[in-house]
């Protein structure tokens, strides 16, 4: 190859396609990196779910939000979660309903789970990534996207 082929194939590069392919590879591991922050408990900010189950106004009682962070800490027991921050997890179907897809220059999460509008009036910050799982994701793009421009080059 010569200088002037291998100037056109930098110029016949195109990043934006090289980070949508990469994006779209990884958007089921954005999607379970989403879902395992919440089942920690945490906001795509990277802190406690926000209300907790003692402050929510749907339990009328302390009593009543005790009793259920109780139950909700039994059958969805996780080290990494503050026992009074929600995972929005009960039956699964809002979790199992989680997609990433493509809104203009973003890629978004959300589910497709009908009761996704009441939570998220609730509940704030629920979809997207913490800022300490971008990193770790930013750093995966980086990589996989010199692979990407060096095979371009090479080949």
């Amino acid at each position: 190859m010569n200088l002037r082929d291998f100037a056109n194939k930098i110029n016949n590069i195109k990043p934006r396609d090289i980070m949508n392919n990469i994006s779209n590879s990884l958007s089921e591991e954005f999607v379970r990196l989403n879902k395992e922050q919440l089942m920690e408990g945490k906001s795509s900010l990277g802190v406690d779910m926000s209300p907790s189950y003692l402050n929510d106004p749907f339990f009328k009682t302390y009593l009543a939000a005790k009793t259920y962070r109780d139950w909700k800490q039994r059958i969805t027991p996780n080290p990494n979660r503050n026992p009074d921050a929600p995972n929005l997890y009960i039956t699964g179907q809002f979790h199992s309903g989680f997609f990433m897809n493509r809104q203009g220059e973003e890629f978004v999460i959300d589910s497709n789970d009908k009761n996704t509008d009441d939570i998220e009036s609730t509940f704030k910050h629920v979809f997207g990534l913490s800022p300490k799982n971008i990193e770790i994701e930013k750093n995966k793009i980086l990589k996989m996207s010199w692979k990407e421009i060096i095979n371009l080059l090479l080949n």
